[in-house]
């Protein structure tokens, strides 16, 4: 299994599911996933975008106009990488500027999490937006 960088090129978000959990993608951004799991969202934010300028969803032309804008690199990595550049980290060196400036990041950080809604008795996913990376245990 690899994993390969996936882009919802919209304006605006888009939330859909993969085993009954919704994963929400920030309108323009960029994450890396599990090849299938990309496909799988690929397709149906093509979906939405057809229906949207009312063009038929078996306009296999469009179709794939739209599908190359899902996937803005051909590269592939490990699931591990994929975690890793997810989450803000490049490789596992380490210098004395990385040591000295670790608590400052350029940009805010995406990441989605599972969280229970106990009234609805559902686990969902989320993005949440953070200046720092969260810890871990």
């Amino acid at each position: 299994m690899q994993a390969i960088q996936f882009k919802n090129f919209s304006t605006e978000d888009f939330t859909w599911k993969w085993d009954g959990i919704p994963y929400t993608f920030p309108a323009g951004s960029t994450m890396f996933l599990e090849d299938y799991k990309a496909e799988h969202f690929a397709q149906h934010l093509v979906d939405r975008e057809l229906n949207r300028k009312n063009v038929p969803t078996n306009n296999m032309m469009e179709r794939a106009k739209f599908g190359k804008l899902c996937f803005p690199t051909l590269e592939t990595i490990t699931p591990l990488e994929a975690m890793q550049r997810n989450e803000g980290k490049t490789e596992d060196k380490k210098d004395d500027t990385e040591e000295e400036f670790a608590g400052l990041r350029k940009e805010p950080m995406v990441r989605i999490e599972v969280v229970a809604d106990k009234e609805k008795k559902e686990k969902k996913e989320v993005a949440i937006n953070r200046k720092e990376p969260l810890q871990s245990n």
